[in-house]
């Protein structure tokens, strides 16, 4: 088979292009596969996550698909994502025409439609907010479609302003679209179809590594790996730890990584519970 993932960034580091590196490495023992990314040429670096070099990667220039000049309809555009993203104001049923466009214009989808179809795909796969504009022209598209989410429910959906942010009348319209939808838990799942009426697969993420030693149970001990960024709530993971240990002091919490947040969670660690954490 012909195998398209599609991808914002996979020469960078995070989970998801761990784990697309993985899969496509994978993948490319029995078939052809293209990772495309919107990373310019000269940020190839195979050797981040390992990639194989027999996956072709397609570098995209945007401005083939999208205008970007301030022309009243770019205007109109970026003035209904920012208004909804403040107050969800066309997160509404009857205004998902508005909002779709603001987000992935006709013109735009036309052009992506042409793009895909001309590469004669068998399985176009995407994650995060692609997996929405995937949805949008998924019925035009010869090949198979299917989004992969790399986060939980809450976090795709409530954490201002990311990924699926007041939007969960264009995921009821247009999720359905895709050939399947792949959630990491159950409790995905459950949250989609009860919230949402949006039917998904489970499958968790795949290991690169399986460890010899196990931790000790009884240690009392957290491990937090991560990037520091807004996403990933560490400043509620620091506020909720401070909570457990009102309750039970003798547990110890390690957090590894690094980002843009790295200064702010070392001031929350002095002045909250720091002889309990430790910054790695």
């Amino acid at each position: 088979m012909k195998i398209c993932i599609w991808i914002t960034k996979i020469f960078d580091l995070g989970g998801t292009k761990r784990v697309v590196s993985l899969l496509a490495n994978e993948l490319v023992k029995e078939h052809e596969v293209t990772i495309m990314t919107y990373e310019d040429r000269f940020r190839e670096d195979r050797t981040m996550y390992h990639l194989s070099e027999d996956i072709n990667v397609d570098f995209i220039d945007n401005s083939q698909f999208v205008n970007k000049h301030h022309t009243p309809a770019f205007c109109a555009r970026y003035l209904v994502k920012k208004l909804n993203d403040r107050s969800g104001l066309f997160n509404k049923k009857s205004l998902n025409p508005i909002l779709a466009e603001a987000i992935f214009p006709k013109k735009t989808r036309e052009k992506w439609v042409e793009y895909f179809n001309s590469q004669d795909y068998d399985v176009i796969l995407t994650t995060a907010s692609l997996s929405l504009r995937l949805a949008m022209i998924a019925p035009r598209l010869k090949a198979a479609t299917i989004g992969w989410q790399h986060n939980c429910y809450d976090g795709y959906l409530h954490v201002k302003p990311v990924v699926f942010w007041q939007q969960e009348n264009l995921l009821q319209q247009y999720l359905p679209n895709l050939d399947r939808y792949i959630v990491l838990s159950d409790y995905d799942k459950r949250d989609y179809m009860e919230k949402l009426g949006i039917d998904c697969e489970v499958k968790i993420n795949p290991r690169s590594f399986v460890s010899e030693k196990k931790c000790d149970v009884k240690s009392k001990r957290f491990l937090m790996a991560t990037r520091f960024v807004y996403a990933k709530g560490l400043d509620l993971m620091m506020e909720s730890f401070e909570e457990f240990c009102k309750e039970d002091s003798e547990w110890e919490l390690d957090i590894i990584g690094d980002g843009d947040l790295f200064d702010q969670i070392r001031q929350m660690r002095r002045s909250v519970i720091w002889r309990s954490v430790s910054i790695l």
